[in-house]
């Protein structure tokens, strides 16, 4: 998809010529994202001055195309997550196509079930489950660069880049032929980690061992 992002931090004073330009982007199928970044918590009237003259120019549905954030917060709310399907951003411009639906990633509780989703990476410092950094990749050519140790693989069906799935044997004899699977439930999945130091979790070949 083309997508145009507009990012003010005021309101604009020459709507005529933007508005002419939207109509021409919208003419060739161009999402235009509207983005307003404020330096306080509060939204001051300079802020809801900068959303009104910009809410008009983005593309509808507005609420998946338009976002007022503090300006600390921008790289994380709008960058990071610009790929993932399971964000405002990604649920349209990600080309879902498959029958799989991600939950965002801090839905899960438990590292061995973060680890699990290929959208997902437990996060040691924060003790939580984060967005995999493959989702921060957006096109096929960045995918297949990314450093081996992201286990970045690309999604030709849904234009995505996740982490490579785990234990994906559809059988029990092949899926107990990877000693880091196991048949449970009707289905392969990895062995959950039982190494609790950085230095065991490290040197563990078997389960889904992530420091």
């Amino acid at each position: 998809k083309k997508v145009a992002m507009v990012i003010v931090d005021g309101e604009i004073e020459d709507i005529d010529q933007t508005s002419l330009a939207k109509s021409k982007l919208d003419a060739v199928g161009v999402h235009t994202v509207g983005i307003v970044i404020r330096r306080s918590l509060l939204h001051t009237t300079d802020d809801l001055r900068a959303e009104a003259s910009l809410r008009p120019l983005v593309t509808e549905p507005q609420e998946s195309h338009f976002v007022n954030v503090m300006i600390d917060e921008l790289q994380e709310t709008v960058f990071k997550r610009w790929c993932d399907p399971s964000s405002v951003w990604g649920s349209w411009l990600v080309d879902l196509k498959t029958t799989d639906t991600r939950l965002p990633c801090d839905f899960h509780q438990q590292s061995a079930e973060c680890n699990r989703d290929p959208g997902c990476q437990w996060d040691g410092n924060l003790v939580r489950c984060a967005n995999s950094p493959c989702l921060q990749l957006c096109s096929e050519e960045l995918c297949t660069a990314a450093d081996e140790e992201l286990r970045c693989e690309f999604n030709t069906n849904d234009n995505s880049c996740m982490k490579k799935r785990a234990c994906t044997a559809s059988g029990v004899k092949e899926c107990g032929s990877d000693p880091a699977c196991r048949w449970m439930n009707g289905h392969c999945e990895p062995i959950p980690c039982k190494q609790v130091t950085e230095d065991a979790c490290i040197s563990e070949s078997n389960g889904d061992c992530e420091w």
